[in-house]
């Protein structure tokens, strides 16, 4: 099974000066699955839980919007298409933040999760192939949104990404403040997420994530190029693989964050138990 890393977003109601985080996961027991997302894949892209789109994208495309507990809430990234489409939404700000530091050492089961067409060829490698830089893509795209790239299989080890300048209105209002994505099967292993202060300490409390409770909401066509050579390379068993679209979010106060503590984080931290 393939967990693979995507963007980790938050809206900036919940932040200032634009600092956002990247990553992925689902809260055991908390938070709520995505029901619907629709991107820029193809000019416009819709697909839900209830009635998986037959389309599977196969490049780049930022995701325009997203719907939670029955409410559809935009990126931010092109609102007036969504006016131009008619489908209704709520105007949010989202967007992700580039990995700082990873621990864990890439080997030969790490790839980068590519749409199949990203490279420009149909069912093969590129040549030149695509840059090998795993935070690229991890922040890639409008705002940092975009569902057609990705890391499979890190290794175990922590990732670090850098936060700064809270305010609090936007917690606990019931208005999702963050949202992840895994765009591959879904493993059974589990990962943490935590905030962190100056000192490395835990602020409010952990969240165990997992993915293989959350339902697909769409489909897409990966080349998964090899991450541990340089340049990377693409066999033929990794070209060309359909996977599977899911998407979870939450309020940060899921996270233990009230307007008490939020002053003091300085970091967001996933630590990556197994293979993800």
């Amino acid at each position: 099974m393939n967990n693979i890393f995507t963007p980790f977003y938050c809206r900036a109601i919940a932040l200032c000066s634009f600092i956002f985080f990247a990553g992925l996961g689902k809260a055991n027991g908390q938070g709520l699955p995505i029901t619907e997302i629709i991107t820029n894949y193809n000019t416009y892209f819709k697909s839900n839980a209830s009635a998986v789109n037959a389309v599977k994208p196969d490049n780049s495309h930022d995701l325009l919007a997203f719907k939670f507990n029955g409410i559809r809430y935009s990126t931010g990234v092109n609102d007036a298409l969504l006016t131009t489409k008619g489908d209704g939404f709520t105007a949010e700000d989202f967007r992700g933040l580039p990995l700082q530091s990873l621990t864990g050492i890439v080997d030969t089961s790490t790839k980068l999760a590519l749409g199949a067409m990203y490279d420009g060829v149909a069912n093969g490698p590129s040549s030149p192939a695509p840059v090998n830089n795993l935070s690229l893509y991890l922040s890639d795209g409008a705002k940092g949104l975009n569902l057609g790239t990705g890391i499979s299989n890190l290794p175990m080890g922590i990732l670090n990404f850098g936060v700064s300048g809270f305010n609090t209105p936007g917690i606990g209002d019931g208005i999702p403040d963050i949202l992840v994505t895994q765009i591959a099967d879904p493993a059974t292993t589990s990962n943490d997420y935590e905030f962190i202060d100056a000192s490395g300490f835990t602020v409010g409390n952990i969240v165990t994530v997992t993915f293989d409770g959350i339902s697909t909401v769409a489909n897409w066509t990966t080349d998964f190029y090899e991450a541990s050579t340089n340049p990377a390379t693409l066999s033929a068993a990794n070209t060309q693989i359909d996977h599977t679209l899911r998407l979870w979010a939450a309020d940060l106060s899921v996270f233990g964050i009230s307007s008490v503590n939020a002053s003091t984080i300085v970091g967001f931290r996933i630590h990556v138990n197994g293979p993800s």
